[in-house]
């Protein structure tokens, strides 16, 4: 199976940082975050990868290179322009075979995911499309109160609220390919939602284990501060 990795953004909530280096480099427990990346897949048997770029793509081409120093074969795709988080998949036509089902996850993610168990239960179901999505919990800033006819009922001080996100990790079947526009900005959302309206069942594989997005350095800085304190 081959994976498709997107780390084309320009990691705008990441700058500084990012003034001099694409996002996905930045270094993330003694390693750039894509290369967390990329050994997760190929632990999990991802022997083919994939890479999108657009913000200083000669810096994660330099350093990713052909892949055989971890023992893969990695090729590229420029995006001349954003294309969003599915419009990088129709640059991937030739290089995806007919009917072939593969891995698109963005190049920032950290987490413990079991691709094996992600990709069985796609295959298993049939899905054109599976979303891996996670649990997180957020804490509010506010006491929450419950109001009827204009007197109290309840009060409750800064709960946490627990709500189900996407992941930024999927599986893909080929078919997918064909209803996704050539040199147009597309999401994933876009995809599954044109899927959804066409009839189609989209997958849902709940990440049971440890997930976070390193978009903003609050996310980065809190995912270090999990993993030293829970993986050494």
């Amino acid at each position: 199976m081959k994976a498709l990795i997107l780390a084309g953004g320009v990691g705008t909530r990441m700058r500084p940082l990012t003034f001099s280096i694409p996002k996905p480099l930045i270094p993330f427990r003694e390693k750039p975050i894509i290369e967390h990346a990329i050994l997760s897949l190929r632990a999990h048997g991802i022997k083919e990868i994939l890479i999108s770029l657009g913000y200083m793509p000669e810096l994660l081409r330099a350093y990713c290179r052909d892949g055989q120093h971890w023992g893969l074969k990695i090729e590229y795709l420029i995006e001349e322009k954003p294309l969003g988080t599915a419009g990088p998949i129709a640059l991937a036509r030739e290089k995806i075979g007919p009917d072939e089902d593969f891995i698109v996850m963005n190049g920032d993610v950290v987490t413990d995911l079991d691709f094996a168990a992600l990709i069985s239960f796609h295959k298993t179901r049939q899905f054109p499309m599976t979303m891996a999505y996670a649990e997180v919990v957020t804490k509010s800033p506010f006491g929450v109160v419950k109001v009827e006819n204009g007197r109290l009922l309840d009060l409750r001080e800064k709960p946490d609220t627990r709500q189900y996100v996407n992941s930024g990790i999927y599986v893909i079947n080929s078919r997918c390919i064909s209803v996704i526009p050539t040199d147009a900005f597309f999401t994933m959302i876009d995809l599954a939602s044109l899927l959804i309206k066409r009839g189609e069942s989209v997958g849902a594989f709940h990440i049971s284990g440890y997930w976070k997005g390193l978009e903003s350095r609050d996310n980065l800085d809190e995912a270090l501060s999990y993993l030293n304190s829970n993986c050494g």
